[in-house]
């Protein structure tokens, strides 16, 4: 099968190195180079993977390989219509596929979402799972239209979650087992032997676009123990869970991570202990918050 892969994540990275070993990828979309500090462009994690992987040679071929950046999908349409691709396949590209785009492919598009749908549609379910304290979760693998992660289901897998379990392992699970899943799923494709499940779009529940101040609470009013768990292990990297203090009429931004550990503002993470000897004044409401 001719595959365009659409993902930008390093935690989908594993579904890529699938589809090299097992289809013919013939090009990659991600999300454009972002500027790291120095000025200096740094490509996604799956554009750096696919790079990696390739060679002089491949470049010299025929067709060679694509990579596409784009700001909008529909600058790109002609490219993808004239590599004839049999199908789409993506995992947490961070863009809706519009219909055009999804018409090109003689086998549709599939996409792998980390849920069970119709639970947790949308850009966040792993989030989700964590904050909502549940114990099972899962990956599926759909037929996509233009609905968002609402077309038929072709395969799911379920997988338990952890109480470590934090959005990066997590995730690590569950796109690692949608890897395992996807040369059976897409042999079914190629042999149009598919057996659709429907979802039952009545029970679909969605999830948002999370963002930095997600994360916040007030050390004043902190949450309760289970919760504060929860959100530290939910944002986990980013935008990890975070409040202010004020050290010498001065406000500061610290993070509470998993260990637990507690980052101030331009600092390394520290245990909670080192932490408290570094900031002393900072004991009671600290000592408050895990209860020590």
């Amino acid at each position: 099968m001719k595959i365009v892969f659409f993902g930008t994540p390093h935690f989908v990275i594993p579904i890529l190195e699938v589809l090299l070993k097992t289809q013919q990828v013939v090009g990659v979309v991600t999300a454009s180079d972002h500027t790291g500090r120095k000025g200096e462009p740094i490509p996604s994690p799956v554009k750096k993977a696919y790079q990696d992987h390739l060679n002089e040679e491949d470049f010299n071929k025929p067709h060679p390989p694509h990579i596409f950046t784009p700001d909008k999908l529909t600058t790109i349409t002609h490219a993808l219509v004239m590599m004839q691709p049999d199908l789409f396949v993506t995992a947490a590209y961070g863009k809706i596929l519009p219909e055009e785009i999804l018409e090109i492919p003689h086998h549709g598009a599939i996409n792998v979402h980390p849920s069970l749908l119709p639970k947790y549609r949308g850009t966040s379910p792993i989030t989700a799972t964590i904050l909502n304290g549940d114990t099972t979760t899962g990956v599926s693998i759909i037929q996509m239209d233009t609905g968002v992660d609402h077309g038929p289901i072709i395969a799911s897998s379920s997988l338990p979650v952890h109480p470590t379990d934090t959005h990066e392992t997590l995730a690590n699970h569950l796109f690692g087992k949608a890897a395992e899943m996807l040369p059976d799923v897409i042999d079914t494709i190629a042999k149009r032997r598919i057996n659709y499940t429907f979802q039952d779009h009545d029970k679909a529940t969605y999830t948002h676009l999370v963002k930095r101040e997600n994360g916040y609470f007030d050390l004043e009013n902190p949450p309760g123990k289970e919760k504060l768990d929860r959100m530290i292990r939910a944002y986990y990297p980013w935008p990890t869970a975070w409040s202010k203090v004020r050290i010498k009429n001065s406000e500061f931004r610290i993070k509470f991570l998993p260990g637990p550990k507690v980052q101030m503002e331009g600092k390394n993470p520290m245990t909670i202990k080192e932490f408290l000897n570094g900031y002393p004044q900072l004991r009671g409401k600290i000592e408050n918050l895990f209860q020590m």
